[in-house]
């Protein structure tokens, strides 16, 4: 009878760190959701992030801002006064995002330009009755024209904020400065240049003031550029992928 007792005892506390084991460790080869960096959440989000600018009167930009209205009430400020021809709306643009990831937006055209010449060799140096070969250009560069806007957007645990990386640009070419190597003419493009690179935190739905990325004060696109001021808008929403 004792020894029947004995062995049920041994079997019964056997099993104790079998159940242990089985509780707290985990095959190291099975990969979880959670160890892969895929998505917990039930329903899938991404970000839409939408790039607005306006421009204003110097003057009333200034006195406008000194009122320290917060950025939503800055923002229906700004819309009402489009709709009634007081503002002028500049930009619009929408680009979309998984969370976490980069997204480029690109309304551009290339312009190539040369930035090196060679010269003639000596025996097409020329004579009195043959003028000078021209100079060759033998090295380029290329430059985009118009506008460009990086996002990365990261959605937060709680879906109602998004930290966000920004920069938009809009390069303008404004004039072409003759010159000349040797005796052939060229000519030396320039280019006018609104940029700005910056993160936030926003709230998803509401739009935040990102910058003022007026053009330069002696724009040869806008006479008036010293005069007025552009401003930029950020709005980011989240939005749930659902059938529909």
């Amino acid at each position: 009878m004792k020894t029947s007792t004995y062995v049920i005892a041994a079997l019964f506390l056997g099993c104790f760190p079998l159940a242990a084991q089985n509780s707290t460790e985990r095959d190291p080869f099975v990969r979880t959701a959670v160890t892969e960096g895929s998505s917990t959440k039930a329903t899938p989000v991404f970000a839409s992030i939408c790039y607005e600018t306006f421009s204003l009167d110097l003057a009333e930009a200034a006195a406008l801002y000194r009122q320290k209205l917060s950025d939503g009430k800055l923002y229906a400020e700004l819309t009402a006064r489009v709709a009634k021809s007081k503002a002028k709306q500049e930009g619009f643009a929408v680009v979309r995002t998984k969370s976490g990831q980069r997204a480029n937006l690109e309304s551009i055209s290339e312009f190539q330009y040369p930035t090196e010449f060679e010269r003639p060799s000596p025996a097409a140096s020329g004579t009195p009755t043959h003028p000078v070969a021209p100079v060759t250009p033998s090295a380029f560069e290329t430059r985009n024209l118009g506008f460009a806007l990086e996002v990365e957007a990261t959605v937060g645990e709680d879906d109602q904020t998004v930290d966000l990386r920004l920069s938009p640009q809009t390069v303008t070419l404004v004039d072409r400065v003759p010159g000349a190597q040797g005796n052939s003419p060229t000519e030396r493009p320039v280019f006018e240049t609104q940029r700005v690179t910056t993160s936030l935190t926003l709230i998803s739905g509401q739009p935040r003031l990102a910058c003022t990325p007026s053009r330069p004060p002696a724009s040869k696109v806008d006479a008036d550029s010293a005069n007025r001021v552009w401003f930029s808008f950020v709005t980011a929403d989240i939005i749930p992928v659902i059938k529909e």
